[in-house]
């Protein structure tokens, strides 16, 4: 019975030990992760932007992000009116119209990116041209990884 008894004590005090282990590992091992900073700022930075085409160019990342906004809700109110046609056998014939128009908010959201970043390109001075390319991959970073991890739809 002692034998035993100790041996538990033993196990114990083992498995905590290897648990404070573990934890610490994983808590030193952990890779540092740049800060986050907001996208606009970034741009700002790689771009090296003055004060005047910051402002110019806050203005028309509000513009863009407003109109995108509003391409995303209307989709989703498309997309949600396509799935609802399992349910609702009379609106079956409606699918066709409802995912062509899915496809050009898709479309208008594209080229509407494309356009925004034309406009952000006009602001710049032939010596930020290299800090654009830098922008460019950095904001298709951003545009496919939103795509490929979208937000949650909202609850109404």
């Amino acid at each position: 019975m002692m034998r035993q008894l100790q041996f538990y004590k033993f196990t114990t005090w083992g498995l905590l030990a290897l648990n404070l282990f573990l934890i610490t590992f994983f808590f030193l091992t952990k890779p540092d992760h740049p800060p986050q900073r907001d996208a606009r700022a970034r741009a700002v930075d790689i771009m090296k932007l003055d004060r005047q085409q910051h402002e110019a160019f806050l203005e028309y990342a509000r513009q863009h992000i407003q109109k995108m906004e509003g391409l995303e809700q209307q989709q989703r109110d498309l997309l949600q009116r396509y799935f609802h046609t399992l349910a609702d056998s009379s609106q079956l014939r409606d699918t066709a119209n409802l995912m062509t128009a899915v496809s050009q908010l898709e479309r208008q959201k594209i080229e509407s990116t494309y356009h925004h970043l034309q406009e952000v390109e006009s602001l710049l001075r032939p010596e930020q041209r290299v800090g654009f390319e830098k922008f460019i991959d950095s904001a298709l970073e951003i545009i496919l990884l939103e795509k490929k991890n979208p937000l949650p739809p909202k609850e109404n």
